[in-house]
């Protein structure tokens, strides 16, 4: 059974998505906003050097919409990138994708795209693996679940807009608005609270800035193609690439209880992909 175009590139973005985790998770010495500044500056300059070269404009009809998908979209990776630094990577990972839940449920009411109840099965099945994950108590950890859940919160509405514009702008452009919208934000707090880098330190966030550019214009392209329910819930992929990448490089395990709800969550993502409505690109 074919892929559709829209959860291969979310395949993609995802898998860049879990390097640019394993950056961040190696720089947990570092402020979460000084490396999203660092990040969304890079790939500022990247986006903008393609845009020249594209001749592509960047006043739009849609320019106060692409704000306000910045401004929602920095929010959730500030929450994500705080959140990621303080519990290990799978399980930051696992909190902030609740967002394809989000997405759902708000694009019930912003785009009018219903979602199917075996779509909602299927979310439901990852949601009880990230139950399993995260666990059922209230512990020291729990202010960083909900920073997480707020993280993931943000990205389901910016995931929205996307689907709200469609096809209507480049994902050059979508991509360009997002990153001048994070730049000043963060700058203005480094302004402040800036804390001095080292060489590594830069070559890992270099790294970061490619890798974030890459993964969010392949994210742009994904949820343009829609439908949003399906592509958004390809997104789960990136938690299985994190689970291979701490176990490679962080040397962090699970228990069999976390690693059954890493397949649950698996499970759902493949059953929205394969059994995806008629009408999926």
């Amino acid at each position: 059974m074919r892929i559709p175009k829209g959860n291969q590139f979310m395949m993609l973005s995802s898998f860049f998505v879990a390097l640019i985790s394993l950056g961040v998770k190696l720089l947990s010495h570092i402020p979460a906003v000084e490396i999203l500044f660092f990040n969304s500056l890079g790939a500022l300059l990247i986006s903008f050097t393609m845009l020249r070269y594209r001749r592509l404009t960047i006043w739009s009809k849609n320019s106060n919409l692409l704000l306000v998908r910045g401004v929602v979209g920095t929010l959730g990776v500030i929450l994500y990138f705080f959140t990621l630094q303080h519990i290990p990577l799978p399980s930051a990972m696992t909190l902030h994708n609740t967002a394809p839940i989000f997405s759902a449920i708000i694009g019930i009411f912003m785009i009018k795209e219903p979602v199917s109840p075996r779509q909602w099965l299927f979310f439901g099945l990852s949601f009880v693996g990230i139950v399993l994950i995260n666990g059922f108590s209230l512990t020291a950890t729990s202010w960083y679940v909900c920073s997480g859940l707020a993280g993931a919160f943000f990205r389901g509405l910016a995931n929205s807009i996307i689907r709200k514009i469609e096809r209507k702008e480049d994902p050059l452009v979508v991509t360009f608005y997002a990153y001048l919208v994070t730049v000043p934000t963060t700058g203005a707090y480094l302004l402040y609270h800036f804390v001095d880098l080292q060489a590594q330190d830069w070559m890992v966030l270099s790294a970061i800035s490619l890798l974030g550019y890459v993964a969010h214009y392949y994210a742009v392209k994904a949820y343009q193609l829609g439908p949003l329910a399906p592509v958004a819930a390809t997104a789960y992929m990136a938690v299985i690439y994190a689970l291979l990448f701490s176990y490679l490089f962080l040397d962090e395990s699970l228990p069999h209880l976390k690693l059954l709800g890493l397949g649950l969550v698996l499970l759902g993502v493949l059953l929205s992909v394969f059994l995806r409505p008629k009408q999926t690109i």
